[in-house]
């Protein structure tokens, strides 16, 4: 939990808020009145008109960030297995304290399977689940796929939440992390 809320306030100062929600500024037109212009607007006898607020500064965060984990034999024989199982746990610990929006894993070594995908929550029992598929035993890593599935994946969960959101347009960067060995065989 302490790494988590660490690698949180890193990640903060990284992952810029990319979605306006707040409500801010004074113009001549916009989508709510500022309660605190109202009386200057009167005294002003209605020339000081610019009472309206718009959504101009972004204050939350729309990321789509997929971990991929090598699930090969060589990260068990380099007893590398358990710092992955660690860094997963912390990178999602951490992405859930920051709600950067939507958080996948993947995991790759024969083939690239999906353990978590973007449209579910991240919860406790989900990171269980995560870390209990990882075993760990695969023969081999194929690089070429892992690549070939994270890019897949991430131009359908663009496709899907272009669909969802239609009325709320907004930038949505997307990220991969790949924790592995880097032994390729």
């Amino acid at each position: 939990a302490g790494l988590s809320r660490r690698l949180c306030e890193q990640l903060r100062a990284i992952l810029e808020p990319t979605m306006a929600t707040r409500l801010r500024g004074d113009y001549r037109t916009g989508k709510r009145i500022n309660i605190k212009k109202i009386i200057p607007y009167i005294a002003s006898q209605f020339r000081k008109d610019k009472i309206w607020m718009r959504r101009t500064k972004p204050s939350e965060r729309t990321y789509q960030i997929m971990l991929v984990v090598d699930d090969s034999a060589s990260m068990r024989k380099l007893q590398a297995s358990r710092l992955a199982l660690e860094a997963i746990s912390s990178m999602t610990g951490a992405l859930s304290l920051l709600e950067v929006g939507e958080v996948s894993v993947v995991s790759f070594g024969d083939q690239p399977k999906v353990i978590h995908p973007f449209d579910m929550p991240l919860t406790g029992s989900a990171g269980a689940r995560v870390l209990s598929s990882l075993t760990f035993h695969q023969e081999s890593n194929q690089w070429s796929r892992m690549l070939q599935h994270v890019i897949g994946q991430f131009e359908r969960a663009q496709e899907r939440r272009a669909s969802r959101a239609r009325g709320r347009p907004g930038q949505c960067l997307q990220i991969a992390f790949i924790v592995t060995d880097g032994f390729f065989f």
